[in-house]
């Protein structure tokens, strides 16, 4: 009676949960789910947890030091088949406040929550043909989950749970929504290397991707999400060098995606080629050649401004083109019209990501090398570029790659006031004792012409 009350007057009264909080009543609730085997009482206080959980990070903290985890796993063992506390249950679980503390999720995971879940998926998944609300939300549950690395590590080894099989058999099946959820466990699973070879080497893991990469779905809206899982999971294996050679047959499916309507696909895909890629000189050299590909791609940064994610992917994947492919200097001087310099240009200035200002700087060195002369990359002002990553806060491994580009440009520079910004960061480099390397090369710098 005491906790249908408190169900009563909590959910539809916001200051009331905050004085029940105070109260301490969290312990409480905690303690019915603990001894109590009605589930009328069970939901209720389930009910009533979450809406506290929506509180703020206050009761979060207290609600993960009280380790719900066991309790929750005992429930789900105990009402198997009552819908109203499964649901109740994961309600709890997915809120967000709750489920994002890395804590909780290995909580879970030790509980063998996870095991409980996949069940209550399997179960829906068997007994109905269209999407079921539990299904959805233990599999975002799922998923949510095993994105957090260490605990998709302990997942992919547990054999008992076999998390693989299951994605597998979801990808598998009929059922749309469940497709996409096996594709989000894989690509959740495929960011280590050592994961990704096991999974590459799964029996038909790529293909059924690609299956669904290739699929038809029931509305516009599920076949984007589908596919953006799929593409997802792709991106994360193509990464692996055991894994390349499975999805390059595949490239061209890609790249029609690549150039395709669907920004959040565009995005996936690009990535997706982008890695594949990375050290794969056959499929960078290939690329190189489609001056129709390299000018679309160029096309997409201002198709998509607003779209971050292919701001930063397409640059990274021209890049890729330049620095791993084997050209010729006519190959070079078919993509340069394209307008790739001022995206490549682009990428050493983003601070935050010292690995994009290298792979910038590494493509624009070889363009240097391979074209013998810098006016291209002088009209788009160079200096500018390698002048902001002359400076203090620059990662050290992009201030050598930009003074090994300077020492390449600076030859043709003639103007006063370029020279004399240069000069003064080239002294103060000159003067290291912190970055030897800089030090020695922008030494060797000042006593070239036009410096000296």
């Amino acid at each position: 009676m005491l906790c249908g009350s408190l169900h009563t007057i909590c959910m539809d009264h916001e200051e009331v949960q905050k004085e029940a909080i105070k109260l301490n009543s969290l312990p409480i609730l905690i303690e019915y789910l603990k001894h109590s085997t009605d589930g009328t009482v069970i939901r209720f206080s389930l009910n009533i947890i979450s809406t506290f959980l929506d509180q703020g990070e206050e009761i979060t903290e207290t609600a993960q030091q009280l380790n719900l985890a066991p309790i929750v796993s005992d429930i789900l063992k105990s009402h198997k088949d009552n819908d109203t506390v499964r649901e109740a249950v994961l309600d709890v679980l997915s809120n967000f406040n709750f489920l994002n503390k890395p804590l909780v999720q290995m909580q879970l995971y030790q509980a063998g929550v996870l095991s409980h879940i996949v069940e209550i998926i399997n179960a829906a998944h068997e007994e109905r043909e269209s999407d079921d609300a539990i299904e959805r939300t233990a599999s975002e549950v799922l998923v949510f989950v095993v994105s957090h690395d260490g605990i998709a590590q302990l997942a992919f080894e547990d054999a008992g749970l076999d998390l693989t099989k299951e994605a597998m058999d979801w990808m598998k099946g009929y059922q749309e929504h469940m497709k996409g959820t096996g594709a989000l466990v894989i690509g959740n699973l495929a960011t280590s290397d050592l994961r990704s070879q096991e999974l590459a080497a799964y029996p038909g893991l790529v293909d059924a991707l690609f299956s669904m990469v290739q699929g038809d779905y029931s509305s516009d809206e599920m076949m984007v999400k589908v596919k953006h899982a799929a593409l997802s999971a792709l991106r994360n294996l193509s990464i692996c060098e055991t894994a390349k050679p499975l999805i390059q047959p595949y490239l061209p499916t890609l790249l029609n995606y690549v150039t395709s309507d669907m920004p959040m696909l565009v995005y996936k895909a690009v990535g997706c080629v982008r890695c594949l890629t990375r050290g794969n000189k056959d499929v960078a050299s290939q690329l190189a050649l489609n001056t129709t590909l390299i000018q679309s791609l160029v096309e997409l940064v201002d198709k998509y401004k607003y779209h971050n994610g292919i701001q930063g992917e397409v640059p990274r994947l021209l890049s890729t083109i330049v620095v791993e492919g084997q050209m010729d200097n006519n190959t070079l001087g078919a993509m340069i019209p394209c307008n790739i310099i001022p995206l490549l240009l682009q990428m050493t200035t983003i601070k935050e990501y010292p690995q994009v200002q290298v792979e910038g700087w590494l493509a624009i060195q070889k363009i240097l090398h391979l074209q013998g002369d810098a006016s291209h990359l002088r009209s788009e002002n160079i200096i500018k570029f390698c002048e902001e990553s002359l400076s203090e806060d620059t990662n050290p491994n992009v201030r050598i790659l930009a003074l090994s580009v300077l020492r390449l440009v600076s030859p043709s520079l003639t103007k006063e006031d370029e020279l004399e910004k240069l000069s003064e960061h080239l002294n103060r480099l000159a003067l290291s004792v912190t970055d030897i390397p800089a030090q020695q090369l922008a030494s060797q710098i000042k006593q070239a012409k036009p410096f000296n």
